[in-house]
């Protein structure tokens, strides 16, 4: 259908990154878990599972995207157990992390995303359409 054009925060080299296409670790069904899916009960990730992930994506944001220390990463997704993954990867960079909400609109994300000063933006494929 028919869209309104994006005008995203003109900012050099703005990153948008699918969580799913870079967690590339399936969830485990079998450890205690920190954290829970609440759609699907069986679907966790342990502690350990979050720290080895979280410092592989952030070698990924440092190594392949070139953030920095003290730059923005904005959280745009709904809730889900990966949420706090690319949170910790921003922090272990040194990051600063910006939460947005799915429900915002495209104004209020754009304002969220200036007054951040967004370097990369995490987002599920679903929050893209």
């Amino acid at each position: 259908g028919l869209r309104t054009p994006v005008l995203l925060p003109r900012r050099k080299h703005l990153i948008i990154i699918t969580v799913t296409l870079i967690l590339k670790i399936p969830p485990t069904t079998n450890t205690p878990g920190a954290y829970i899916d609440a759609l699907n009960p069986t679907s966790r990730l342990s502690f350990p599972e979050v720290k080895t992930l979280a410092t592989s994506l952030s070698n990924t944001l440092v190594k392949t995207y070139g953030l920095r220390p003290g730059e923005t990463v904005s959280l745009f997704a709904t809730n889900s157990i990966y949420y706090p993954v690319a949170m910790w990867a921003a922090l272990r960079v040194g990051g600063r992390v910006n939460g947005a909400s799915p429900a915002y609109g495209v104004e209020e994300m754009v304002h969220a995303m200036r007054t951040a000063g967004s370097r990369a933006v995490f987002t599920l494929p679903s929050s893209l359409e």
